[in-house]
């Protein structure tokens, strides 16, 4: 099995014809090996297990159980179909996104953000925004496995009624920036009704490092009703470059402040 993943194009196909020789109980070792290994490998070493799954049938039999009745056998085939992306790995994914057991579709989710398609894409934006089917950090963390860009429209999610997907979606965006997004952050943390979203988009303005942020931070630091937005957003003004934010800083540490946000004012310790 070591020798297929760092085997010569030349090489393979002799490889795999040792493998396939096998007695049956050992050529299902080396399938139960290769789906392990899918997962920690990448390029070269990745495709080579990937064609040895196909030629062991094992791609085959994903497809097939993936319309069994048995859940546990439609998850483990959708978790293959991910990791090897066969031709019609994204169509089957899909459908099983939308399967009727709760595992299955979130083990589908998580592949689909392996499968690095636009198709795979824009299911994966729809299922964040129905996160009763699928929890939409699952969505979201799939969004963020895909090697393919993708135009992360915070705007299109700061309106939706789960505070968990808005909280979710300013994470999010803050990990795939855009022009609009210190504005859009902005926003979110002046004006979202739930607090604990408030306090992620102060984290998240605190990452992405844009000027348009220092302003609605030194306002939710100053004045946001819940001590853990104005902390939060106080230890987001602390992170960004001195000379934007020393201002806000001088007077954020002032004995008239509450303490603990005197303390997030305070440059982390050398080190942390």
């Amino acid at each position: 099995m070591l020798s297929l993943t760092v085997a010569d194009p030349e090489e393979i196909e002799h490889l795999i014809d040792q493998i396939k020789s096998l007695r049956i109980f050992a050529r299902q070792q080396a399938l139960d090996i290769s789906f392990r290994m899918l997962a920690e490998v990448s390029g070269e070493s990745q495709r080579n297990l990937a064609l040895l799954m196909t030629e062991l049938g094992a791609v085959q039999k994903a497809f097939t159980r993936a319309r069994s009745k048995d859940s546990v056998r439609r998850a483990r085939a959708a978790e293959l179909l991910g990791l090897v992306n066969p031709v019609g790995a994204v169509d089957a994914l899909i459908t099983l996104s939308s399967d009727s057991n709760r595992e299955v579709r979130m083990v589908a989710t998580r592949a689909l953000g392996r499968t690095d398609t636009q198709l795979a894409i824009r299911q994966l934006e729809r299922l964040f925004q129905q996160p009763r089917s699928v929890p939409s950090w699952i969505s979201g963390s799939a969004l963020l496995d895909t090697a393919s860009p993708v135009d992360f429209e915070l705007s299109k999610y700061l309106g939706h009624p789960s505070p968990v997907v808005r909280q979710n979606a300013v994470t999010i965006a803050s990990l795939m920036p855009r022009s609009d997004t210190g504005l859009l952050l902005g926003r979110c943390l002046l004006d979202d009704p739930d607090r604990l979203v408030r306090v992620m988009a102060a984290r998240a303005l605190g990452r992405v490092q844009m000027r348009v942020g220092v302003e609605p931070l030194t306002t939710a630091a100053l004045s946001d009703p819940h001590k853990s937005v104005r902390i939060a957003a106080t230890q987001a003004l602390a992170q960004l470059p001195s000379p934007w934010t020393s201002d806000a800083l001088v007077y954020l540490k002032s004995p008239k402040m509450d303490p603990a946000v005197q303390r997030a004012a305070l440059p982390a310790p050398h080190g942390v």
